[in-house]
C-alpha cells in the first residue's frame, strides 16, 4: 500500500475512503471508551479523526458538549448524520483549531496509527485537554491473535485496509502514548466474530474452525493478544518526586536510550522525567563529545522553555533556571534539551550507532 507522505495526499486517500466506506465498530466499542473517561453530563468532549461521528452519537445520548474533527470533509458529511448535535469541522490533528484546555474529554479511537506525526497529534491532544481532563486513546496491536492466524492459515499480510498504517506491541504503544500522556489505565478490545469476519475475512477451509476458536478466545484473550489497546490518560501523575535520577528512576518514554548501568543515563532527544516543581529546576549532565565544541543544554517545564547554559565537552555541569510562579508545587514534565546529537559510530566505534546527546545523573527541584 502507498503511503501518503503530505497532509493533501493523506486528506485525499481519506476523502475516497469515507466517500465508499463506513468505517464502524461495533456499538458497545464506543461505549465502553466513552465509560473509561467516566463522563458528566455537561462537559466538553472532542473527538480527533471523528470518521462517522459513532463516538460522538454516543456522547451526545449522555448529554455531553460534542465537538469533532476529521482530516476528510466526506467523514464529516456522514457524521452530520449520526451527530448532528456536534460542531464537526474540517482540519488536522496535527495542528487543532482549539484553544488550549478547551475540553475536559479529548478521544482518538483507532485513528493515531495512520497520522503523519503521531507524537505531534498526541501533544496536540494534551494542549486542548483542560486540568483534570481525561484522554482516551486507542492504538491497534500489531500482535492481534486474529489477524496472527490469518497470517499462520491462509499467507495474509496485515493490513486494515487503509493509509498510512502503523502497528504496536504493547510496549511501543505505552511508550508512545506514555510521552504525552500519564496512563491511568489499560485494556485490550476484541471485536465480535461477525464483524472481524467482514472486515478482515478467513477464506480457506479452516475457515469455520478459526472462527470458533476465535469466539471461545475473545473474552479472554490477554492484552498482549487483544485487537487494540484502549488506554486512559491524564496530563499526570497525582504525585511525583521531587528528584529523580535517569540511570536508576522511570523516565518519560521517548528521548532517552536504554539504561547502561551506573548512575547516569545518556539522552537521545528531548527527554523527559516528572517532577514536583519547586522554585528552581536543575540538571546535573555532562557532555561526552570527544573534542566536542561546547554544547547549548536547555531545561524546559511542559511547554514552558525556562532557558540552560552552554556545557563543556567532558565535564559535569549543573544547569538550573527558574520556574515560573504559576507552575510551583504542581506536577509537570520536565524536559532536558541537548543543542545537538553526536555518533559513537562516526568517531570510529562501528558497535555503537546511537545519537548521543548529554548524560543526565540527576535531575531536582528545590
Amino acid at each position: 500500500m502507498t503511503q501518503p507522505t503530505t497532509p493533501e495526499a493523506l486528506k485525499a486517500s481519506y476523502e475516497r475512503i469515507w466517500s465508499t466506506t463506513d468505517m464502524r465498530e461495533s456499538a458497545d466499542y464506543y461505549a465502553r471508551c466513552l465509560d473509561l473517561a467516566a463522563p458528566r453530563p455537561g462537559e466538553r468532549l472532542l473527538d480527533v479523526a471523528c470518521g462517522g461521528g459513532y463516538l460522538l452519537m454516543e456522547a451526545e445520548r449522555r448529554g455531553l458538549r460534542t465537538s469533532g474533527i476529521d482530516i476528510a470533509e466526506s467523514a464529516i458529511r456522514r457524521a452530520r448524520e449520526f451527530a448532528p448535535s456536534s460542531a464537526l469541522r474540517q482540519g488536522d490533528a496535527e495542528a487543532l483549531p482549539y484553544d488550549d484546555a478547551s475540553f475536559e474529554i479529548v478521544t482518538c479511537l483507532g485513528s493515531l496509527e495512520h497520522f503523519l506525526r503521531p507524537a505531534v497529534a498526541l501533544e496536540e491532544m494534551r494542549r486542548v485537554l483542560a486540568p483534570g481532563g481525561r484522554a482516551v486513546v486507542v492504538v491497534p496491536n500489531q500482535w492481534f491473535a486474529y489477524d496472527v492466524a490469518r497470517g499462520w492459515l491462509e499467507g495474509v499480510g496485515l493490513s486494515h485496509g487503509q493509509e498510512s498504517e502503523r502497528y504496536f506491541s504493547i510496549g511501543e504503544a505505552r511508550d508512545l502514548v506514555g510521552r504525552s500522556f500519564w496512563i491511568r489505565h489499560v485494556e485490550g478490545w476484541n471485536p465480535p466474530v461477525r464483524l472481524a469476519q467482514a472486515t478482515r475475512p478467513f477464506t480457506g477451509r479452516r475457515r469455520g474452525a478459526a472462527l470458533r476458536v476465535y469466539g471461545w478466545l475473545r473474552p479472554r484473550l490477554p492484552l498482549a493478544a487483544a485487537y487494540v489497546f484502549v488506554f486512559l490518560g491524564t496530563h499526570g501523575p497525582d504525585d511525583a518526586p521531587s528528584e529523580v535520577r535517569p540511570g536508576r528512576d522511570a523516565v518519560i518514554p521517548g528521548g532517552w536510550h536504554e539504561r547502561e548501568g551506573g548512575d547516569a543515563r545518556w539522552t537521545a532527544g528531548r527527554a523527559g522525567v516528572w517532577l514536583r516543581l519547586g522554585a528552581r529546576v536543575h540538571a546535573l549532565v555532562r557532555h561526552g563529545e570527544p573534542d566536542g565544541a561546547p554544547l547549548e543544554v536547555t531545561l524546559a517545564a511542559e511547554r514552558d522553555d525556562l532557558g540552560g547554559a552552554r556545557v563543556a565537552s567532558g565535564d559535569w555541569t549543573e544547569v538550573s533556571s527558574d520556574v515560573p510562579a504559576v507552575l510551583r508545587g504542581t506536577v509537570r514534565r520536565v524536559f532536558v534539551d541537548a543543542g545537538r546529537t553526536w555518533s559513537p559510530a562516526a568517531r570510529g566505534d562501528s558497535t555503537d550507532a546511537r545519537a548521543l546527546g548529554v548524560s543526565v545523573q540527576r535531575i531536582w527541584c528545590t
